[in-house]
């Protein structure tokens, strides 16, 4: 019995163990994921400035226009923007 016991804690130790490798490769990824979305941020912001100290519009600014643009066409209408 006792060798019975033993395993059946050994398993429940395995487990638990197993579960929190998961739960730190998750955080891990998660960190990891956020780092890259900041850096990419970042990135973006930064070409961004670069693009109006050019004289060129922004990326949200050509967004913005191209779906000004885009609903002006739907409704037959001419637009300065």
């Amino acid at each position: 019995m006792a060798s019975g016991d033993t395993n059946k804690r050994l398993v429940e130790t395995l487990e638990k163990l197993i579960n929190l490798r998961d739960v730190v490769k998750n955080r891990q990824q998660r960190n990891e994921s956020r780092a890259i979305a900041e850096l990419y941020s970042k990135r973006v912001g930064m070409e961004n400035e670069r693009s109006q100290a050019q004289g060129q519009k922004s990326e949200p600014a050509i967004a913005e226009r191209d779906f000004h643009n885009k609903n002006c066409f739907k409704l037959g209408q001419i637009c300065g923007f």
